[in-house]
């Protein structure tokens, strides 16, 4: 499974979800704004690949990234980002490289926050029909 991870590098402790990728055989590929000599070791030992785009912002480089991630390691299976700032381009990417589907079946970045915020939260239910459990975050 290739798995693309957008700024793996930031922040710092978040990059032990590229190295559980990689534990659980992921090909872990990263794109990122700091050069691959900014990374750190135990970073740089996790990925199989990892691309240099000075203007992640640019829809078009993002997805040239991708297209020679593609070349190397052949189809690619998820994009994903733990930085809320990626979101927009994390869903372009998605629909351009991967062909997911546009319209109910993604969250848009609104329902994303929402989510985050309001456990048991889900797009498209009615606000009386939401069941949260409190209890799961401990009783105080």
């Amino acid at each position: 499974m290739n798995v693309v991870f957008i700024s793996p590098h930031f922040p710092p402790n978040w990059t032990w979800f590229c190295h559980a990728l990689a534990d659980a055989g992921a090909n872990v590929l990263g794109i990122g704004d700091s050069p691959v000599g900014a990374l750190s070791e135990d970073l740089r030992d996790c990925l199989a690949d990892y691309l240099y785009i000075p203007d992640m912002q640019s829809r078009d480089a993002m997805t040239r990234a991708c297209g020679l991630l593609t070349a190397r390691h052949g189809k690619l299976d998820r994009i994903d980002s733990l930085n809320e700032h990626w979101l927009e381009i994390e869903a372009q990417l998605r629909r351009g490289v991967l062909g997911a589907p546009r319209g109910r079946g993604l969250l848009t970045r609104n329902d994303a926050r929402a989510s985050m915020r309001f456990p048991g939260f889900h797009p498209g239910a009615r606000a009386d029909s939401w069941k949260v459990d409190f209890t799961a975050a401990g009783e105080r």
